[in-house]
C-alpha cells in the first residue's frame, strides 16, 4: 500500500502514452482519406505548475485550530486530440504536493503542525483554439488525494503518522486560457473549484498528550484554487 499512489500514477501515464502513440498512429495512416474531412492530429505535453488553494473550512463542533495553506507544485502530461483547427478533447494527468499548517487555539500544541498533501487529478478538458490562445474547461477526477501528518509522543519519544481525509471531491471542474509561444511552448492559466460540498469529514489529532485534550476533531472543507502551468507540447 505504501506505493499505491506511485504505481497509479505510473500507470496512467503509461495508458496515456500509449493512446498517444495509437492515436497518432491511426491519425497518420489515414490522412490520405482525410483530406475533404476535418483533420485529426494529436499533441503530447509536458510541463510543471503551481498552484494556490483557497481552502474553507467548516467545523463540525468543537474545532480549536487555524488552518492555513501554502502554495504548492507539480507536473502534468497532457494528450490532446485535435478535431480540425479549433477544437479538441484534452485529458490530463496532474500531480501536485502542497501543505497545510493547524495552528493551536487552546494551547494543546505549542508549534504549528504541517500537512504534506500528495495529489494526483485527471482533468478532461473540451478546448477551443482561437489563434494561439487556447480556452479549456471540464470536469476533473481524482485518482489520489494523500493528506497525512505526524505527531510525537513524547512520553516514549515515539512517533506516529496520520491521514487527515480526501480534501478534494472525487468530481470538480477546471476552467482556463492557455498560450501557444514559440517552439511548442505553453503557458496555461487555469481556475478550479467543487461542483457541491464533500459530504464525508475530515479528522485532525492536534496532540498525543491525554492530559492536553488529545481529542479528534472533525470538519469538512470546501476548495478552489489557481493554478499557473508551464510546459512544452509535441
Amino acid at each position: 500500500m505504501k506505493y499505491r499512489g506511485l504505481t497509479l500514477l505510473l500507470s496512467v501515464l503509461f495508458i496515456a502514452f500509449c493512446a498517444t502513440a495509437v492515436a497518432r498512429g491511426a491519425a497518420e495512416s489515414k490522412s490520405h482519406k482525410q483530406r475533404k474531412s476535418a483533420k485529426v492530429s494529436t499533441e503530447f505535453g509536458l510541463g510543471i505548475l503551481g498552484k494556490y488553494t483557497f481552502l474553507d473550512v467548516v467545523p463540525i463542533g468543537d474545532f480549536p485550530h487555524n488552518v492555513t495553506t501554502n502554495f504548492g507544485v507539480g507536473a502534468s502530461l497532457q494528450f490532446r486530440l485535435n478535431f480540425g483547427k479549433f477544437v479538441g478533447i484534452q485529458p490530463e494527468v496532474q500531480y501536485a504536493f502542497s501543505t497545510l499548517k493547524f495552528k493551536s487555539t487552546n494551547g494543546a500544541y505549542d508549534s504549528p503542525i504541517k500537512v504534506k498533501e500528495n495529489l494526483v487529478q485527471m482533468p478532461i478538458l473540451l478546448s477551443f483554439k482561437v489563434g494561439i490562445v487556447y480556452f479549456n474547461a471540464g470536469p476533473v477526477f481524482r485518482l489520489m488525494d494523500n493528506p497525512t501528518y505526524t505527531l510525537t509522543n513524547h512520553a516514549d519519544n515515539t512517533t506516529s503518522q496520520f491521514n487527515l481525509g480526501n480534501l478534494t471531491p472525487l468530481i470538480s471542474y477546471a476552467a482556463g486560457v492557455g498560450i501557444k509561444l514559440p517552439k511548442g511552448a505553453m503557458v496555461d492559466l487555469r481556475y478550479t473549484g467543487q461542483f457541491k460540498d464533500i459530504k464525508t469529514t475530515n479528522a485532525f489529532l492536534g496532540t498525543l498528550d491525554v492530559t492536553k485534550q488529545a481529542t479528534a476533531h472533525e470538519f469538512r472543507t470546501r476548495n478552489s484554487g489557481i493554478q499557473l502551468r508551464f510546459g512544452f507540447v509535441f
